[in-house]
């Protein structure tokens, strides 16, 4: 099991955004320990660098739809 910071550390996050994913209902623990810390199994870090992979599909969605085009698209030139 692990605690938040070492799950934080392995997934390459910081621990508000753990608390976070589990306000939002998107990473639960998998219990406590005996003086109240949060615990998360193996599969937890899984969890976390999918939502991190969507939010970065959004942005890249949302970047294209305002811009017109993808932002790693080739065509994509801007001028300073």
């Amino acid at each position: 099991m692990l605690t938040i910071g070492k799950l934080a550390a392995l997934a390459d996050v910081r621990t508000d955004t753990l608390r976070y994913y589990e306000r939002e209902r998107l990473l639960t623990p998998a219990g406590k320990s005996d003086a109240g810390y949060r615990l998360y199994d193996g599969d937890s870090v899984r969890r976390i660098r999918f939502a991190l992979r969507r939010r970065a599909q959004d942005c890249a969605r949302e970047t294209a739809a305002t811009t017109g085009s993808h932002p790693n698209d080739e065509n994509n030139v801007q001028s300073a």
